[in-house]
């Protein structure tokens, strides 16, 4: 685990490697991940202000169905709060239900009301690495979902991303420039091999903190992969549940029809 004290130190230096990606894109190498100046500034927020609960959840896939599992994972968790027909991921979306930890955290008043809100289980997003998270999420054994996606995938769906933000009066960013830098690990919280690696690592270790899950597999059979999930969360379903299909009307709600309703 790396030294939070000497991180925040190294990040006010500004001392750092740094790349340049296309116009607009400046990566900061710390600890051996690349950073964006906001992605940097929402680690060290993490980093000095966050103290995680025992009963926290987090989920990190970087562009691998982050939207996708967080609907999956806040429907699991609330099943017995909500109604399908009228579930408030139909209305609501889904940056509201589960935030990302690196934005929320930065905003004290946002923050403390999604706590209070959210009790007795917050549902967290992140892209951070294993190494960088909060000392507080190891210390505590909080529930982590990593969901590792082909690396192809990745690239593809990131590069789009990009691309769409950045403003119509800068020259496009040719994909072979961006795929140049991906290979070398110079991309968001990349290197991507690096950051699939510590989580892999750690759910060696801890298989029932850490859950490593595939994309891939995810949509073969995501009623499957569903009701694993629910039992990793210390949700399984009942019997009754089984009986009611509640694995195939979660997959259903969270579905890609329903998703792509969302603003």
């Amino acid at each position: 685990m790396v030294n939070t004290k000497k991180m925040m130190k190294m990040i006010c230096s500004h001392s750092f490697p740094k790349k340049k990606a296309g116009e607009l894109s400046i990566f900061t190498n710390i600890n051996f991940f690349w950073f964006t100046l906001g992605a940097l500034k929402g680690v060290k927020s993490t980093q000095q202000c966050f103290k995680a609960e025992p009963t926290d959840i987090f989920l990190t896939s970087p562009k691998s169905g982050t939207t996708w599992f967080k609907a999956l994972i806040f429907t699991i968790m609330n099943r017995d709060r909500f109604d399908f027909s009228s579930h408030p991921l139909l209305t609501k979306g889904h940056h509201d239900n589960l935030p990302f930890l690196e934005a929320i955290i930065r905003n004290e008043a946002s923050y403390n009301d999604y706590r209070i809100s959210s009790s007795p289980h917050c549902l967290f997003a992140t892209h951070i690495p294993y190494s960088l998270l909060a000392i507080s999420v190891m210390s505590f054994g909080c529930k982590i979902v990593y969901v590792f996606r082909e690396a192809k995938d990745v690239f593809v769906s990131n590069w789009h991303y990009m691309k769409n933000l950045r403003p119509k009066d800068l020259p496009s960013f040719p994909i072979e420039d961006a795929f140049d830098l991906f290979c070398k690990g110079v991309s968001h919280y990349g290197p991507f091999w690096n950051h699939e690696l510590g989580y892999w690592n750690a759910s060696l270790e801890n298989p029932d903190k850490v859950l490593f899950l595939n994309y891939e597999d995810m949509k073969k059979d995501p009623v499957v992969c569903v009701t694993k999930l629910a039992k990793f969360l210390d949700k399984p379903f009942c019997l009754e549940e089984e009986r009611e299909e509640v694995g195939q009307k979660i997959v259903r709600l969270c579905s890609f029809e329903n998703l792509s309703s969302w603003k």
